[in-house]
């Protein structure tokens, strides 16, 4: 799908030319790809499939919205889908991309965007979709574009992470996470990891490297620390590390210096690097090296400067007081979300 639309400006705007990336919705996806069984599904109302259409009509209500939205204040614009993406920006003719549909569409946009266009995120089925990343939606899209165009909402700079594999950069930009690990979810992930002149062997489920974006997503599920999205750290974690008894190791999680570079060797023989979730993936195999840095060019994004702070409650009630056997004396502490991890040592 490519749609132009273009229309005589009615106010100034400090963008000339906007590209809309819409996804495509999963009802799209059965469609095109012809699958009996998931319309046969829909056709009887299963609830495996309940929400399907609902949120395909919901996204499609917000593209319309936006679309209506961006003719109606003068942004000339066009419209194409997720895998046209990267071709419509080689143009080097937009200098604002509008991203509709939830947070996995704005991270496809931001593996490629460069620092000089700013990403705005538009969740088109908030009933489904968490939208993280995005600071618009179908209710208040016309009053966050204006301020947008005007200048009254100002992109914050996001770090992002560049990848080089065996010496060789990885295209995608990362915003969340990259995770090291064999491409068979039961095997052991083996990687050889050094940091700031340190090395250990790893047997595990395999080891995460993030940006502060990805301290709310899948690093958070295995503890991951909080970090205020304009945070200048690169942390990392490892999940389900093997610790035979009488060994201990101490590159299992912590926060680096952006300045830092890591390098991870591949001692498996069908490793995989996974950018930002499941799409983007990349052969990992045995020799093969991993180097993480800091990328030279954050990414421009509206967003709010607390989106990540959304998830300082805790998930469960904390009790405000040890418990009535401890009182009295010094109980054994575990570091909880307050403490600065470094090197795999927490510290105040």
């Amino acid at each position: 799908m490519t749609k132009r639309t273009t229309r005589r400006v009615t106010r100034p705007s400090l963008f000339k030319y906007a590209l809309v990336v819409a996804k495509k919705t999963y009802l799209q996806e059965v469609q095109e790809q012809q699958d009996q069984r998931v319309l046969d599904l829909i056709a009887q109302g299963h609830p495996s499939v309940a929400n399907v259409v609902p949120a395909h009509e919901e996204h499609t209500a917000s593209l319309a919205t936006v679309e209506r939205e961006l003719a109606a204040l003068g942004v000339s614009h066009t419209t194409v889908h997720r895998e046209l993406m990267e071709k419509e920006l080689a143009t080097g003719k937009y200098d604002l991309v509008i991203t509709v549909g939830g947070d996995g569409t704005t991270l496809d946009a931001s593996h490629y965007v460069a620092d000089d266009i700013p990403i705005f995120g538009v969740n088109s089925a908030p009933t489904s979709s968490h939208g993280h990343w995005c600071v618009g939606n179908k209710t208040n899209f016309s009053s966050e574009l204006l301020k947008v165009i005007t200048g009254k909402r100002k992109p914050l700079k996001v770090m992002r992470l560049l990848l080089l594999l065996d010496g060789k950069p990885i295209p995608q930009r990362v915003l969340n996470e990259v995770l090291i690990a064999h491409a068979v979810i039961g095997a052991t992930s083996r990687y050889l990891v050094r940091i700031n002149g340190k090395s250990e062997e790893h047997k595990s489920d395999g080891l995460f490297f993030g940006a502060p974006g990805g301290s709310t997503g899948w690093m958070r599920s295995y503890g991951a620390k909080l970090l205020p999205i304009k945070s200048q750290r690169i942390q990392y974690l490892t999940r389900g590390l093997i610790v035979p008894p009488g060994k201990s190791y101490r590159l299992t999680k912590g926060l680096l210096p952006s300045a830092t570079v890591i390098t991870v060797l591949s001692e498996m023989p069908d490793g995989k690097l996974y950018v930002d979730g499941q799409h983007t993936q990349y052969p990992f195999p045995r020799g093969s090296e991993l180097t993480i840095s800091r990328s030279p060019q954050d990414l421009h994004l509206f967003a709010d400067a607390t989106v990540n702070q959304r998830y300082e409650a805790p998930v469960g009630k904390r009790p405000s007081a040890p418990p009535r056997k401890q009182r009295g004396r010094r109980a054994a502490r575990t570091p909880d979300a307050h403490d600065r991890w470094v090197g795999g040592i927490a510290t105040k």
